[in-house]
């Protein structure tokens, strides 16, 4: 991989930042946009966040990496001591690489303390966590928050064609009128960037999730000294028992604590946060915060991101545990409890006991259930319960090849 020189341009009312990417024999440019307003935050003159954000695509590519360009000192050795051989050791796929830069660079802005906190703001249960612990509730001013960032680097959808990079940028554009709403009650700009980094990668975002959205955030490290990067539902511990009974990792998440701080600069330090506390934790602790009760926003369905579809994985994840804790009233304004209720609940219940050994996520909420005598039988059928079991089956997925069988599985899952 070659990481050309950095082009910057106004367009349109904002800053580009932009440079030529080679990448299996191809050449392409990959871009960062922010509005010009907050201009006095980028650092344009590194290729810091290009090299982060695509070092695991050269990873996956078996690709050395020569950035024609400078790099900060710091953040280039431990790419190369730290991060790339841990995430070998994650995934082997994740192949050993040697990077070359044009030029290194220690160079320090002013201190820390003089500049800007930054956090993701995307409207879920992690970024809420992460806001009422650093903002709302911060242990001190020190560590008290002060800008909102919304990036496009994956999380909207990930797209190599220009219609579709079209449709995920305003997609990126309509959740951000939305989330900038939720800024402006907490008193603090969010700050959007967009970009077409996801185009890079041939694999989805959860691959890559925890090396973009750091280095987007390198864009602003002249501005900003340290920022918070939230934590995924998972505490540490539940984290470290599953990599030592999984061969093959994908979910880069999971070693964020292990990670992200050697992704730090000599001018912005990266910390995780809220690593102890689990999904469940978390959710009781939003479930109290009048803001999250009018904006939170979970979906992960890509057609419906504006608003919470209210079926999607992580739209029942949360209902049901927010349905547990005793909740789920307080978020109707952003959920539609009917589509839950009448049409998703049973068949998610059913999921979960089926599958409450298998993922951490539905272990912690029939332990929530059980803890609170919530009997999550009580609200399914046992038809939904075969099928839970049936889906994890072989002749399941035998009968999913044969085309002429598909309606009769299809018929099977709506009972």
């Amino acid at each position: 991989m070659i990481i050309g020189k950095i082009a910057e341009k106004e367009i349109d009312g904002a800053i580009q930042l932009a440079a030529p990417i080679t990448l299996c024999g191809e050449t392409r440019t990959c871009f960062y946009t922010i509005p010009i307003e907050y201009a006095d935050l980028l650092d344009t003159s590194r290729s810091d966040s290009f090299l982060l954000s695509l070092v695991t695509a050269a990873m996956l590519a078996g690709e050395d990496i020569q950035v024609e360009g400078k790099v900060s000192e710091r953040l280039f050795y431990q790419l190369c001591d730290t991060i790339i051989p841990v995430m070998n050791v994650f995934n082997p796929r994740y192949r050993i690489i040697s990077l070359k830069a044009e030029e290194l660079s220690s160079k320090r802005h002013v201190s820390a303390q003089q500049r800007g906190i930054g956090t993701g703001l995307s409207g879920g249960i992690d970024s809420f966590t992460c806001i009422w612990n650093h903002f709302i509730k911060p242990p001190s001013d020190e560590h008290k928050v002060t800008h909102f960032f919304f990036f496009n680097v994956g999380a909207h959808g990930m797209a190599h064609s220009d219609a579709d990079l079209k449709k995920i940028e305003d997609k990126f554009r309509a959740r951000y009128q939305q989330m900038k709403i939720t800024a402006n009650e907490l008193g603090l700009p969010l700050i959007p960037v967009n970009s077409n980094v996801h185009s890079f990668f041939q694999v989805g975002h959860l691959e890559n999730c925890s090396f973009v959205s750091p280095g987007a955030a390198l864009l602003m490290q002249r501005g900003i000294g340290r920022y918070y990067l939230a934590s995924d539902g998972q505490t540490f511990h539940d984290k470290y028992h599953r990599l030592a009974n999984l061969r093959e990792q994908w979910d880069v998440a999971m070693i964020d604590p292990l990670t992200v701080p050697y992704m730090s600069t000599e001018n912005m330090r990266f910390e995780p946060t809220e690593t102890h506390l689990s999904r469940i934790q978390k959710t009781m602790l939003v479930a109290d915060f009048e803001v999250a009760r009018r904006h939170l926003n979970v979906c992960s369905n890509y057609d419906a991101m504006e608003y919470n579809c209210s079926c999607c994985e992580k739209c029942l994840r949360t209902l049901t545990t927010l349905e547990i804790i005793g909740k789920i009233d307080s978020f109707a304004k952003v959920f539609d409890l009917d589509v839950y209720r009448k049409q998703a609940r049973k068949h998610y219940f059913a999921k979960v006991i089926a599958r409450q050994n298998k993922e951490l996520y539905y272990h912690g909420i029939m332990a929530a259930a059980k803890e609170r005598g919530f009997d999550l039988r009580e609200h399914t059928t046992f038809p939904a319960l075969l099928w839970e079991h049936f889906k994890d089956s072989a002749l399941h997925n035998a009968l999913r090849k044969i085309p002429g069988l598909r309606p009769v599985v299809q018929k099977l899952k709506r009972l």
